[in-house]
């Protein structure tokens, strides 16, 4: 299975560092002074975990969204040969061109009740 999660690097205390922005982070539930991080897992059948690409989430240095970034990823995976049985997602990464994208035919488990086929 393929797991793409979204993480801030907590900077609040860094005044000179470049990629330091201020965004929104999940856990803090409000909006601080960090690095966007997007991490690309590999977990195998007996819970092995294999990081398969990390991301630096910044638009103005590259302009890119997290969801180019994924799309991106997913692309790496299929041409490494990489078949997982499922990608595990948070819910704003399902995106239409999201799963357009890739095309596997396996499950996208986005965090809604409902799997997406694609």
């Amino acid at each position: 299975m393929l797991i793409v999660d979204d993480t801030i690097l907590d900077k609040q205390r860094s005044d000179n560092i470049e990629l330091v922005r201020y965004q929104y982070s999940g856990n803090a539930h409000d909006v601080i002074k960090g690095i966007g991080m997007l991490n690309f897992l590999w977990v195998d059948q007996e819970d092995e975990v294999c990081p398969m690409d990390v991301r630096i989430y910044e638009p103005k240095e590259d302009g890119k969204t997290k969801n180019d970034h994924f799309r991106e990823m997913l692309q790496l995976a299929k041409e490494r040969q990489v078949k997982p049985e499922a990608v595990i997602a948070d819910s704003w990464y399902s995106l239409w061109i999201t799963l357009s994208v890739f095309g596997y035919g396996l499950e996208f488990c986005d965090g809604t009740e409902k799997k997406t086929e694609w």
